[in-house]
């Protein structure tokens, strides 16, 4: 398991300076530092036992493997109680990060759960002045995760997402699960003072309600530049965002786009992607696609001169999955293919190729044969 809240707190009593004293090494003689930088590297971040012991075997050890100890922190709502008293996770971390600012400058990756309790209710939404100022005092983020959200978020947990989007040092945003008003509007104007290139991810958003919010307005400030996106959304929640996205008002910029990871699954028509492709064709270079073998999606990829794509199929009962791939990449009637170069890996179960003729895949050698290759 990642280092949670629990760990890093047990973990506590070990001084805020970065000497943890004679006492706690084992005298084990000189040891080359990018040795040690190499064994500790080696240890994944999901293994904070072995991390903690790292930091009494002897001082070399101690920086790297009590900072990789630190670097990636789970907060997760719990319905358990200690001594009478439920216990706050979220409370407990803030009140942890405002005592010891050195660990705070550790962390480069948190995750966000939140599960509705019914009797008690949500960590995450009972005090909107925790998450902020947790927020506020990791200076050295990277990557934030926000899942398993049951309200929409609060004006004060937007505002802070909003502040902490504006550094050029956070890389990765990913939503899993988290509502948002419909338009998407709300969502993407957490991007407004955004700085750097971001790759994110929107799994299982879904809107609610009608909110109402007009685009916000143009302004000097440059949008954000995303190099990667991943769409996981159900139709109309997906065809919302898209539509916010590639507006003129939009504050996130896609004109950079190099990867794009999209869910079609249960789409009864992927054309609602299409649109996206067009607009990137020019710098998009990997493409991965979860789909079923179903040739009504109507996604096309013809227009993407470059691409590198992963199609995962899954078993139904429509027309065999080499013709459904021959769909993807067919285009449309009396449009130009402008595919040039395709590096297309399938992922798919071998039953699924067995069961049909060999002969269903002339339609999709009949495109990729023609595929351009640049002079």
């Amino acid at each position: 398991m990642v280092p949670s809240l629990t760990a890093a707190i047990s973990y506590g009593d070990i001084p805020s300076n970065s000497d943890p004293g004679d006492s706690m090494m084992t005298n084990v003689g000189i040891i080359p530092q990018e040795l040690v930088d190499s064994i500790i590297d080696e240890i994944p971040v999901d293994d904070p036992d072995t991390l903690r012991s790292c930091t009494l075997v002897n001082r070399s050890f101690f920086p790297r493997s009590h900072k990789r100890l630190f670097s990636t922190i789970i907060l997760r709502s719990c319905s358990y109680k200690h001594a009478n008293a439920s216990i706050d996770p979220y409370r407990r971390f803030m009140r942890f990060v405002s005592l010891y600012a050195h660990y705070a400058s550790l962390v480069k990756d948190i995750q966000l759960h939140d599960v509705y309790l019914p009797v008690s209710g949500s960590w995450f939404t009972q005090d909107d002045n925790v998450i902020p100022q947790i927020l506020s005092r990791l200076p050295h983020l990277e990557s934030i995760s926000i899942s398993s959200f049951d309200c929409c978020l609060s004006f004060p947990i937007m505002s802070a997402l909003r502040n902490l989007f504006a550094s050029p040092k956070l890389r990765s945003i990913s939503f899993s699960k988290v509502v948002f008003y419909s338009p998407s509007y709300p969502l993407l104007s957490l991007f407004s003072r955004a700085s750097g290139s971001k790759a994110i991810q929107i799994h299982g958003g879904v809107s609610y309600g009608a909110h109402y919010e007009t685009p916000p307005p143009t302004t000097n400030h440059p949008s954000c530049q995303v190099d990667s996106l991943s769409i996981k959304m159900y139709p109309a929640a997906a065809a919302d965002f898209i539509d916010c996205l590639l507006s003129r008002r939009s504050a996130v910029d896609v004109s950079s786009l190099r990867k794009l990871h999209i869910w079609t699954t249960w789409m009864k028509h992927a054309a609602i992607f299409n649109q996206l492709l067009a607009a990137t064709k020019s710098t998009l270079e990997e493409v991965v696609v979860h789909t079923s073998n179903s040739s009504s999606r109507q996604l096309d990829i013809s227009h993407v001169p470059r691409i590198r794509c992963f199609v995962m199929c899954l078993m139904s009962n429509f027309s065999p999955p080499l013709t459904a791939l021959a769909s993807l990449f067919g285009g449309r009637p009396r449009e130009p293919c402008l595919m040039e170069e395709v590096d297309l890996h399938l992922l798919v179960k071998p039953e699924m190729l067995l069961q049909f003729p060999s002969s269903d895949g002339a339609a999709l050698d009949d495109i990729l044969v023609n595929v351009r290759r640049p002079c």
